[in-house]
């Protein structure tokens, strides 16, 4: 019998401690305070934010059905 196929969750959480995963929990506040200083770093310009995205980004982003414009 073959070795059983996990996905990238269940191979992200395997070598986890509970401390880690308690850490996974939401906080909303801490979330945003996080957004807030993460995306102060640059331009914006009204509601459009001008910042730099990766190939994954791009994806969710496309995804989520976000519209995004090229520079």
């Amino acid at each position: 019998m073959g070795k059983r196929k996990r996905s990238r969750t269940q191979q992200g959480f395997a070598g986890m401690t509970i401390p880690q995963g308690m850490s996974l929990e939401r906080d909303d506040v801490k979330d945003y305070t996080n957004v807030c200083k993460h995306l102060s770093q640059f331009e914006k310009h009204g509601d459009e934010i001008r910042m730099p995205l990766n190939r994954q980004q791009r994806r969710l982003a496309k995804k989520l059905k976000i519209e995004l414009k090229e520079v």
